[in-house]
């Protein structure tokens, strides 16, 4: 009866070691996933308005090209440096394996950007929001 008991108890709890080992197993390791392929200085940008002489100008237009390199779908946050030390935040994009992403700040000066990544499964990792971004980052 004893033996019985044991084993019923060890079964149990390897099922729900098991349970829970392939559960988080699910969620892969993002922080490789993403690798910027390209960056340009003064391409144009559609969404990026500034004029000189009466012409549009993309003088100070700063765009990155950043690849998934992983075999799965990711979820990526992008944010760009203006000239002003704010942040132009993106909305967060699912980006499939092997394709690219692309973000930009209108009056760069610097060419820097953040990205946060995770996997497109995996709801315990949260983004921060835009207001979050430009305080903390504040230069």
């Amino acid at each position: 009866m004893k033996i019985k008991l044991l084993i019923s108890f060890t079964s149990i709890i390897s099922l729900i070691l098991l349970s829970f080992t392939s559960v988080h197993s699910n969620l892969m390791d993002t922080s490789n996933c993403l690798k910027k392929v390209d960056s340009k200085w003064g391409d144009v940008c559609i969404d990026c308005v500034e004029y000189k002489n009466g012409k549009r100008v993309y003088d100070d237009t700063y765009k990155a090209f950043l690849v998934n390199t992983c075999t799965e779908k990711i979820e990526v946050k992008l944010a760009f440096q203006e000239s002003d030390g704010s942040w132009r935040c993106f909305e967060p994009k699912v980006v499939a394996p092997n394709d690219t992403i692309v973000g930009f700040a209108c009056k760069s000066t610097k060419g820097k950007y953040l990205s946060w990544v995770r996997a497109v499964n995996d709801r315990e990792t949260t983004f921060p929001t835009d207001k979050e971004i430009n305080d903390q980052y504040k230069d």
